[in-house]
């Protein structure tokens, strides 16, 4: 399969992607798309959670048909199902909190594969975010700045199989404060 840096991705990528039969310099040159493409991010996402909703027993199907069913679902969402609008972060009371930012993936305590996907609600438009993630110990792993709310883990960042790690997102403000996702944890799949 051969990506085009500069158009979308087309859906058979994306499927192709979400399934893991990407040879590894095209699953590197996917991930390089997505970090600078954030129609291609939004499709990912929506298809992930399209593949992942589904009904438990098509989890069964040979690859082939898995990808033809991630085909399926990328095309659904891609052309029928509009961006979501993200939610607020709400207290228990259904009050709206102001004080932090919803992490929406991967959830606290996940066990995940590399490349980790990371999601967050925006906490308002036209902010920037400074996304860490570093060992238990404290070490800094990988720290960048973003206006977007996903990041896909890069290639050139290397997280170890059965490790724990550490993860927050800060909304920079213009006054020079922060508001934090504080901190979830995540252990990646052996």
């Amino acid at each position: 399969m051969t990506i085009n840096s500069t158009e979308h991705l087309p859906d058979e990528i994306l499927a192709a992607y979400l399934d893991g039969a990407l040879s590894s310099s095209e699953q590197g040159a996917a991930e390089t798309h997505f970090a600078d493409c954030r129609a291609c991010r939004g499709r990912l996402l929506r298809a992930s959670e399209a593949v992942t909703n589904r009904n438990p027993r098509s989890r069964r199907l040979p690859l082939a048909s898995g990808v033809a069913v991630a085909a399926a679902a990328v095309a659904v969402v891609f052309f029928n199902v509009p961006d979501p609008a993200p939610e607020p972060p709400t207290l228990r009371n259904g009050q709206v909190d102001a004080a932090v930012i919803a992490v929406v993936q991967p959830p606290l305590g996940a066990e995940v594969v590399s490349p980790v996907r990371f999601v967050w609600h925006s906490f308002r438009p036209d902010l920037r975010y400074r996304f860490t993630i570093t060992t238990t110990e404290g070490i800094e792993v990988w720290t960048t700045d973003t206006t977007d709310t996903v990041l896909v883990q890069p290639q050139n960042v290397e997280l170890m199989d059965g490790d724990t790690y550490l993860w927050y997102v800060d909304a920079l403000l213009a006054d020079g404060s922060s508001i934090s996702t504080g901190v979830s944890d995540l252990t990646l799949r052996r």
